[in-house]
């Protein structure tokens, strides 16, 4: 179909008239080959370029006006009912696990003490253990005094002190249980005394105190608030015809788009990874709902603003 198409396109344009010398020397001379095929390429080139076009696969998309949002945030509440003893200022960095609230922990801890002490006390244990010897030797000598001599001892002195054997060793018994109760009692005097300290849960910085150093609290009771931002979410809506190619930890980038400003920072470009892709489209845009994890880099991204995500995609299904 090439061809004829080549022929029509240059038979359109008006034929100069030869003289006979001209035509005469062109049925001598043969056309030139080599100009006749360039112009061919350029014809098929012309022809084949729009549907080459519009066949090639899509590798990126772009999601417009993505929000970024915190992913950790937690507010720390009283474990106990007490009284602010120390507290961090706003701002100020903590870290995962380090005490972050601490409040008045005497009495707590007096009592921790206390059970620590019966825990550590063995008198009861040793007079216990004491009495019982002295009661099972007693039983085995009547016994052998009984085999050497019939009526040295009568039955009844012998279950008296048989009884007697057998409560020495039930007092051992019990007070071997009341020293297990004593430190199951020290045990919980301890994760008492540890509800009075609050701990970071995350690494982050306190970003609003809802009490002062004084104050008291009651179990429950919001106190402080840390957020971490070395990661930040953002969200973005696809179209429904990507959905089977994002697939989770593929790679996006993100630049920021703050309104009325020219801020070098809306040059930067952060990477991050997909982590939620939703299964279930919105019926009225035929949009799935996609978020990303961003490093940020150097503390420039901020909760709350606005950028352009780009989203990789995978190759298309043969």
């Amino acid at each position: 179909m090439a061809l004829p198409r080549s022929r029509t396109f240059l038979q359109s344009y008006p034929v100069r008239p030869q003289s006979p010398a001209m035509t005469a020397s062109s049925a001598i001379r043969p056309q030139s080959l080599p100009g006749r095929t360039f112009l061919a390429v350029i014809l098929l080139t012309w022809t084949a370029a729009p549907a080459f076009a519009s066949d090639s696969p899509i590798y990126e998309v772009v999601c417009e006006r993505c929000q970024l949002k915190l992913i950790d945030r937690v507010t720390l509440t009283g474990r106990a009912s007490g009284v602010i003893v120390s507290l961090p200022r706003e701002g100020d960095p903590v870290k995962e696990g380090a005490i972050v609230v601490q409040l008045d922990d005497r009495l707590p801890r007096l009592q921790r003490d206390l059970a620590e002490k019966e825990v550590a006390n063995d008198v009861d244990l040793r007079y216990s253990e004491k009495s019982r010897d002295v009661a099972s030797l007693e039983l085995r000598k009547a016994l052998l005094a009984r085999e050497k001599e019939e009526y040295a001892f009568s039955d009844m002195e012998v279950q008296r002190l048989q009884l007697a054997a057998q409560r020495a060793e039930l007092a051992v018994e019990q007070v071997l249980h009341d020293l297990d109760v004593k430190k199951l009692q020290a045990e919980l005097a301890e994760v008492s005394l540890d509800h009075y300290r609050v701990p970071s849960p995350i690494d982050g910085v306190v970003s609003q105190r809802l009490k002062s150093v004084g104050e008291s609290v009651v179990e429950g009771e919001a106190i402080v608030e840390i957020i971490n931002t070395d990661t930040l979410r953002v969200d973005g809506y696809v179209s429904v015809e990507h959905a089977w190619r994002i697939r989770r930890g593929g790679a996006v980038t993100l630049q920021l788009e703050i309104p009325d400003v020219d801020l070098p920072v809306e040059q930067e470009t952060f990477a991050g990874k997909i982590v939620f892709v939703d299964s279930e489209v919105d019926p009225v845009t035929s949009k799935i709902h996609i978020w990303a994890e961003i490093e940020n880099r150097d503390g420039l991204l901020r909760a709350g603003l606005h950028g352009r995500m780009t989203v990789t995609l995978d190759k298309p299904q043969p």
